[in-house]
Protein backbone atom coordinates (compact mmCIF):
# COMPACT_ATOMS: atom_id res chain seq x y z
CA UNK A 1 0.00 0.00 0.00
CA UNK A 2 1.45 3.34 -1.09
CA UNK A 3 1.50 6.50 0.97
CA UNK A 4 -0.97 8.14 -0.52
CA UNK A 5 -3.13 5.02 -0.09
CA UNK A 6 -1.99 4.72 3.39
CA UNK A 7 -3.06 8.19 4.09
CA UNK A 8 -6.74 7.75 2.59
CA UNK A 9 -7.30 4.91 4.40
CA UNK A 10 -6.45 6.45 7.90
CA UNK A 11 -8.65 9.67 7.11
CA UNK A 12 -11.28 7.12 6.20
CA UNK A 13 -11.35 5.35 9.64
CA UNK A 14 -11.04 8.76 11.42
CA UNK A 15 -13.93 10.42 9.35
CA UNK A 16 -16.03 7.01 10.50
CA UNK A 17 -15.36 7.47 13.85
CA UNK A 18 -16.41 11.15 13.68
CA UNK A 19 -19.70 10.36 12.12
CA UNK A 20 -20.33 6.91 13.86
CA UNK A 21 -20.17 9.40 17.25
CA UNK A 22 -22.65 11.79 15.58
CA UNK A 23 -25.11 9.25 14.32
CA UNK A 24 -25.12 7.69 18.20
CA UNK A 25 -25.86 11.11 19.44
CA UNK A 26 -28.89 11.48 16.10
CA UNK A 27 -30.08 8.27 17.15
CA UNK A 28 -29.90 9.13 20.68
CA UNK A 29 -31.15 12.22 20.44
CA UNK A 30 -28.36 14.42 22.04
CA UNK A 31 -28.33 17.36 22.81
CA UNK A 32 -32.34 17.68 23.45
CA UNK A 33 -33.97 19.60 20.89
CA UNK A 34 -34.39 23.60 21.19
CA UNK A 35 -37.24 25.54 20.06
CA UNK A 36 -35.31 26.90 16.95
CA UNK A 37 -35.24 23.40 15.87
CA UNK A 38 -38.60 22.60 16.14
CA UNK A 39 -39.81 25.21 14.26
CA UNK A 40 -37.37 23.62 11.23
CA UNK A 41 -39.20 20.32 12.34
CA UNK A 42 -42.76 21.96 11.65
CA UNK A 43 -41.31 23.59 8.71
CA UNK A 44 -40.41 20.37 7.35
CA UNK A 45 -43.28 18.48 8.09
CA UNK A 46 -46.01 21.21 6.34
CA UNK A 47 -43.51 20.94 3.06
CA UNK A 48 -43.90 17.34 3.31
CA UNK A 49 -47.83 17.40 3.51
CA UNK A 50 -47.72 19.65 0.65
CA UNK A 51 -49.34 22.75 3.79
CA UNK A 52 -46.59 25.40 3.35
CA UNK A 53 -43.71 25.87 1.36
CA UNK A 54 -41.68 28.39 3.50
CA UNK A 55 -38.79 30.56 2.68
CA UNK A 56 -37.43 31.95 5.78
CA UNK A 57 -37.47 30.51 9.35
CA UNK A 58 -41.70 31.48 10.69
CA UNK A 59 -41.07 34.14 12.65
CA UNK A 60 -37.94 35.55 10.56
CA UNK A 61 -37.07 37.18 7.48
CA UNK A 62 -33.00 35.58 7.32
CA UNK A 63 -32.81 32.07 8.05
CA UNK A 64 -32.99 29.98 4.89
CA UNK A 65 -35.11 26.96 5.37
CA UNK A 66 -32.97 24.53 3.13
CA UNK A 67 -32.06 21.74 5.85
CA UNK A 68 -36.09 21.91 6.64
CA UNK A 69 -36.59 20.83 2.83
CA UNK A 70 -33.92 18.23 2.75
CA UNK A 71 -35.39 16.45 5.67
CA UNK A 72 -39.18 16.70 4.51
CA UNK A 73 -39.00 13.81 2.10
CA UNK A 74 -37.74 11.29 5.17
CA UNK A 75 -40.58 13.00 7.04
CA UNK A 76 -42.83 11.98 4.77
CA UNK A 77 -42.11 8.34 4.32
CA UNK A 78 -41.34 7.85 8.11
CA UNK A 79 -43.61 10.57 9.86
CA UNK A 80 -41.68 13.10 12.49
CA UNK A 81 -39.36 12.28 14.54
CA UNK A 82 -36.22 13.94 16.15
CA UNK A 83 -33.56 11.48 14.30
CA UNK A 84 -35.25 11.56 11.58
CA UNK A 85 -35.19 15.53 10.88
CA UNK A 86 -31.45 15.42 11.90
CA UNK A 87 -30.60 12.58 9.72
CA UNK A 88 -29.81 15.15 6.74
CA UNK A 89 -27.16 17.46 9.04
CA UNK A 90 -25.57 14.39 9.67
CA UNK A 91 -24.74 13.91 5.81
CA UNK A 92 -24.33 17.37 5.50
CA UNK A 93 -21.04 17.06 7.83
CA UNK A 94 -20.02 13.62 6.32
CA UNK A 95 -19.75 15.68 3.11
CA UNK A 96 -17.87 18.33 4.86
CA UNK A 97 -15.16 16.20 5.93
CA UNK A 98 -15.14 14.39 2.45
CA UNK A 99 -14.60 17.33 0.60
CA UNK A 100 -12.17 19.17 3.08
CA UNK A 101 -10.83 16.11 2.79
CA UNK A 102 -10.50 16.08 -1.80
CA UNK A 103 -9.58 19.86 -1.34
CA UNK A 104 -7.04 19.84 1.50
CA UNK A 105 -5.08 16.30 -0.28
CA UNK A 106 -5.19 18.59 -4.42
CA UNK A 107 -3.97 21.91 -2.40
CA UNK A 108 -1.71 19.73 0.23
CA UNK A 109 -0.26 16.63 1.09
CA UNK A 110 -2.12 13.47 1.66
CA UNK A 111 -0.72 13.10 5.29
CA UNK A 112 -2.03 16.66 5.96
CA UNK A 113 -5.36 16.07 4.38
CA UNK A 114 -5.67 12.95 7.04
CA UNK A 115 -4.73 15.08 9.96
CA UNK A 116 -7.48 17.72 8.87
CA UNK A 117 -9.85 15.26 9.12
CA UNK A 118 -8.50 13.78 12.39
CA UNK A 119 -9.24 17.33 14.01
CA UNK A 120 -12.59 17.61 12.30
CA UNK A 121 -13.37 14.14 13.58
CA UNK A 122 -12.98 15.85 17.08
CA UNK A 123 -15.19 18.37 18.73
CA UNK A 124 -16.52 19.47 22.02
CA UNK A 125 -20.19 20.04 23.01
CA UNK A 126 -20.82 23.43 21.28
CA UNK A 127 -19.18 22.14 17.56
CA UNK A 128 -20.58 18.53 17.71
CA UNK A 129 -24.23 20.60 18.18
CA UNK A 130 -23.99 22.31 15.43
CA UNK A 131 -23.06 19.23 13.70
CA UNK A 132 -26.32 17.10 14.44
CA UNK A 133 -29.46 19.59 15.24
CA UNK A 134 -31.08 21.47 12.42
CA UNK A 135 -30.72 25.01 13.30
CA UNK A 136 -29.86 26.09 10.06
CA UNK A 137 -27.51 27.30 7.60
CA UNK A 138 -24.26 26.69 8.62
CA UNK A 139 -23.72 22.95 7.72
CA UNK A 140 -25.17 22.73 4.23
CA UNK A 141 -23.12 26.35 3.57
CA UNK A 142 -19.82 24.96 4.36
CA UNK A 143 -20.42 22.12 1.74
CA UNK A 144 -21.44 24.63 -1.02
CA UNK A 145 -18.01 26.82 -0.10
CA UNK A 146 -16.20 23.58 -0.72
CA UNK A 147 -17.74 22.52 -3.79
CA UNK A 148 -17.19 25.82 -5.17
CA UNK A 149 -13.70 25.94 -4.40
CA UNK A 150 -13.35 22.66 -5.94
CA UNK A 151 -14.94 23.74 -8.99
CA UNK A 152 -12.39 26.55 -9.15
CA UNK A 153 -9.58 24.18 -8.73
CA UNK A 154 -10.91 21.84 -11.65
CA UNK A 155 -10.91 25.45 -13.64
CA UNK A 156 -7.45 26.64 -12.92
CA UNK A 157 -5.90 23.12 -13.99
CA UNK A 158 -8.47 22.20 -16.67
CA UNK A 159 -9.49 18.95 -14.85
CA UNK A 160 -13.25 20.36 -16.06
CA UNK A 161 -14.46 19.13 -19.60
CA UNK A 162 -17.69 21.60 -19.19
CA UNK A 163 -16.24 24.77 -17.79
CA UNK A 164 -19.43 26.65 -18.56
CA UNK A 165 -21.82 23.99 -16.83
CA UNK A 166 -19.47 23.75 -13.84
CA UNK A 167 -19.29 28.00 -13.60
CA UNK A 168 -23.55 27.71 -13.93
CA UNK A 169 -22.91 25.62 -10.77
CA UNK A 170 -21.06 27.58 -9.08
CA UNK A 171 -23.59 30.23 -9.36
CA UNK A 172 -26.34 28.42 -8.24
CA UNK A 173 -24.48 27.18 -5.25
CA UNK A 174 -23.57 30.93 -4.27
CA UNK A 175 -26.93 31.79 -4.84
CA UNK A 176 -28.70 29.27 -2.38
CA UNK A 177 -25.45 29.73 0.01
CA UNK A 178 -26.81 33.59 0.16
CA UNK A 179 -30.16 32.58 0.77
CA UNK A 180 -30.09 29.66 3.40
CA UNK A 181 -27.49 31.58 5.94
CA UNK A 182 -25.74 35.09 5.05
CA UNK A 183 -23.00 34.36 7.59
CA UNK A 184 -21.20 32.95 4.43
CA UNK A 185 -20.80 36.24 2.85
CA UNK A 186 -17.34 36.57 3.48
CA UNK A 187 -16.40 33.43 2.20
CA UNK A 188 -18.37 33.46 -1.07
CA UNK A 189 -16.81 36.82 -1.41
CA UNK A 190 -13.50 34.87 -1.46
CA UNK A 191 -14.84 32.19 -3.68
CA UNK A 192 -15.55 34.61 -6.16
CA UNK A 193 -12.71 36.67 -6.35
CA UNK A 194 -10.98 32.93 -6.69
CA UNK A 195 -13.23 32.36 -9.76
CA UNK A 196 -12.43 36.18 -11.40
CA UNK A 197 -8.84 34.86 -10.70
CA UNK A 198 -8.94 31.16 -12.39
CA UNK A 199 -11.48 32.43 -15.23
CA UNK A 200 -10.68 36.05 -15.88
CA UNK A 201 -11.70 36.72 -20.06
CA UNK A 202 -14.04 33.76 -19.92
CA UNK A 203 -16.59 35.21 -17.67
CA UNK A 204 -17.05 38.06 -20.31
CA UNK A 205 -19.08 36.04 -22.11
CA UNK A 206 -21.83 32.89 -21.71
CA UNK A 207 -20.08 31.47 -18.60
CA UNK A 208 -21.01 35.12 -17.11
CA UNK A 209 -24.23 34.78 -17.59
CA UNK A 210 -24.69 31.45 -16.46
CA UNK A 211 -22.94 32.33 -13.25
CA UNK A 212 -25.38 35.47 -13.03
CA UNK A 213 -28.58 33.45 -14.02
CA UNK A 214 -27.31 30.48 -11.60
CA UNK A 215 -26.78 32.50 -8.79
CA UNK A 216 -30.58 34.21 -9.34
CA UNK A 217 -32.09 30.89 -9.51
CA UNK A 218 -30.18 30.13 -5.89
CA UNK A 219 -31.44 33.08 -4.31
CA UNK A 220 -34.77 33.73 -5.94
CA UNK A 221 -36.54 32.08 -2.90
CA UNK A 222 -34.80 35.24 -0.97
CA UNK A 223 -35.59 37.72 -3.80
CA UNK A 224 -39.18 36.81 -4.15
CA UNK A 225 -39.37 37.03 -0.22
CA UNK A 226 -37.81 40.48 0.06
CA UNK A 227 -39.77 42.01 -2.70
CA UNK A 228 -43.68 40.73 -1.08
CA UNK A 229 -42.16 41.91 2.84
CA UNK A 230 -43.54 44.32 4.62
CA UNK A 231 -41.86 47.86 5.26
CA UNK A 232 -38.83 46.55 7.91
CA UNK A 233 -39.71 43.61 7.32
CA UNK A 234 -37.14 42.52 5.03
CA UNK A 235 -33.90 40.75 5.03
CA UNK A 236 -31.44 43.21 5.61
CA UNK A 237 -33.14 45.24 8.15
CA UNK A 238 -33.97 42.12 9.63
CA UNK A 239 -30.43 41.39 10.28
CA UNK A 240 -29.33 45.06 11.45
CA UNK A 241 -31.82 44.73 13.95
CA UNK A 242 -31.17 41.60 15.12
CA UNK A 243 -26.81 42.27 15.14
CA UNK A 244 -26.93 45.57 16.49
CA UNK A 245 -28.63 44.29 19.96
CA UNK A 246 -29.78 46.95 22.08
CA UNK A 247 -28.41 49.27 24.82
CA UNK A 248 -25.19 51.11 24.65
CA UNK A 249 -22.67 49.76 21.85
CA UNK A 250 -19.48 48.69 23.50
CA UNK A 251 -16.06 50.34 22.18
CA UNK A 252 -13.77 48.17 19.72
CA UNK A 253 -11.98 47.05 22.47
CA UNK A 254 -14.41 44.89 23.99
CA UNK A 255 -15.48 43.81 21.03
CA UNK A 256 -12.37 42.19 19.84
CA UNK A 257 -11.71 40.62 23.50
CA UNK A 258 -15.27 39.23 23.12
CA UNK A 259 -14.51 37.90 19.72
CA UNK A 260 -11.22 36.88 20.02
CA UNK A 261 -10.99 35.81 23.82
CA UNK A 262 -14.42 33.70 23.68
CA UNK A 263 -16.03 33.48 19.99
CA UNK A 264 -13.19 31.94 18.07
CA UNK A 265 -11.98 29.37 21.34
CA UNK A 266 -15.75 28.61 21.93
CA UNK A 267 -16.00 27.82 17.89
CA UNK A 268 -12.85 25.79 18.15
CA UNK A 269 -14.09 23.84 20.21
CA UNK A 270 -11.31 24.72 23.01
CA UNK A 271 -13.66 25.47 25.85
CA UNK A 272 -16.93 24.23 27.74
CA UNK A 273 -20.21 25.92 26.72
CA UNK A 274 -19.86 27.70 30.53
CA UNK A 275 -16.99 30.13 28.71
CA UNK A 276 -13.43 30.07 28.62
CA UNK A 277 -10.96 30.23 31.37
CA UNK A 278 -7.66 32.03 31.39
CA UNK A 279 -5.29 29.02 29.86
CA UNK A 280 -8.09 28.26 27.29
CA UNK A 281 -7.94 32.17 25.56
CA UNK A 282 -4.51 31.69 23.95
CA UNK A 283 -5.88 30.67 20.81
CA UNK A 284 -7.84 33.27 20.14
CA UNK A 285 -5.04 35.37 20.42
CA UNK A 286 -2.74 33.30 18.19
CA UNK A 287 -5.45 33.00 15.24
CA UNK A 288 -5.09 36.39 13.68
CA UNK A 289 -1.40 35.79 13.86
CA UNK A 290 -1.96 32.23 12.18
CA UNK A 291 -3.82 33.79 9.73
CA UNK A 292 -1.22 35.99 8.70
CA UNK A 293 1.18 33.78 8.68
CA UNK A 294 -1.07 31.51 6.13
CA UNK A 295 -1.10 34.55 4.31
CA UNK A 296 2.42 35.34 4.11
CA UNK A 297 3.53 31.42 2.92
CA UNK A 298 0.63 31.46 0.18
CA UNK A 299 2.10 34.96 -1.34
CA UNK A 300 5.24 33.43 -0.98
CA UNK A 301 3.97 30.28 -2.62
CA UNK A 302 2.45 31.89 -5.30
CA UNK A 303 5.45 34.07 -6.36
CA UNK A 304 7.43 30.72 -6.55
CA UNK A 305 5.46 29.05 -8.79
CA UNK A 306 4.87 29.46 -12.73
CA UNK A 307 1.52 28.95 -14.80
CA UNK A 308 -2.17 29.03 -13.22
CA UNK A 309 -2.23 25.34 -12.92
CA UNK A 310 0.32 25.36 -10.80
CA UNK A 311 -0.85 28.78 -8.44
CA UNK A 312 -4.23 27.32 -7.86
CA UNK A 313 -3.74 26.11 -4.89
CA UNK A 314 -1.80 29.38 -2.75
CA UNK A 315 -4.65 31.02 -4.57
CA UNK A 316 -7.13 28.58 -2.47
CA UNK A 317 -5.07 29.19 0.61
CA UNK A 318 -5.80 33.03 0.35
CA UNK A 319 -8.90 32.60 -0.34
CA UNK A 320 -9.65 30.72 3.32
CA UNK A 321 -7.28 33.14 4.56
CA UNK A 322 -9.66 36.17 3.53
CA UNK A 323 -12.77 33.91 4.44
CA UNK A 324 -12.10 33.40 8.19
CA UNK A 325 -10.63 37.63 8.72
CA UNK A 326 -13.56 38.99 6.99
CA UNK A 327 -15.82 36.63 9.03
CA UNK A 328 -14.21 37.81 12.09
CA UNK A 329 -14.33 41.38 11.19
CA UNK A 330 -18.25 40.98 10.15
CA UNK A 331 -18.76 39.14 14.06
CA UNK A 332 -16.88 41.78 16.04
CA UNK A 333 -18.80 44.46 14.08
CA UNK A 334 -21.92 43.42 16.09
CA UNK A 335 -22.37 44.82 19.92
CA UNK A 336 -23.25 41.25 20.88
CA UNK A 337 -19.59 39.84 20.64
CA UNK A 338 -18.91 41.80 23.61
CA UNK A 339 -22.36 42.04 25.30
CA UNK A 340 -22.81 37.88 24.50
CA UNK A 341 -19.75 35.84 23.33
CA UNK A 342 -20.95 32.73 24.67
CA UNK A 343 -24.59 33.05 22.83
CA UNK A 344 -23.12 34.21 19.53
CA UNK A 345 -20.16 31.93 19.48
CA UNK A 346 -21.73 29.87 17.20
CA UNK A 347 -21.49 32.03 14.48
CA UNK A 348 -18.02 31.78 13.90
CA UNK A 349 -18.33 27.68 13.24
CA UNK A 350 -18.06 28.98 9.27
CA UNK A 351 -14.41 29.11 10.58
CA UNK A 352 -13.91 25.54 10.24
CA UNK A 353 -13.62 26.09 6.37
CA UNK A 354 -9.92 27.63 7.30
CA UNK A 355 -8.50 24.88 9.17
CA UNK A 356 -6.00 24.11 6.28
CA UNK A 357 -4.69 27.33 6.21
CA UNK A 358 -4.99 28.30 9.98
Amino acid sequence: MGVRDRAALVALLLGLAGIGYRLFLVLETVPVANSDEATFGLAAWHIAQGREFPVFLYGQHYMGMLQSYLAAPLIAVTGPSWPVLRLPVLVLYALFLWLMHRLTRRIGSPWFATLVVGLLALGSERVVRDQVTTVGGRPEVKVAVLVMLLVVLGLAQRTVRRRWLAVGGFGLLAGLALWSDWLIVPYLAAAGLALVWALRRELVGLAGLLLVAGFTVGVAPMIYDNLVAPPGKDSLSVLRSVSGGSGAHPPWAQRWAGGLLEGVPLASGLCPLTGCERGQEWFGLLYPVLLVVAAVLAVRAYRRASGRSARVGPVLHLALVVGAALTLLSYVRSPLAATDPLGNARYLSVLQLSLPAV
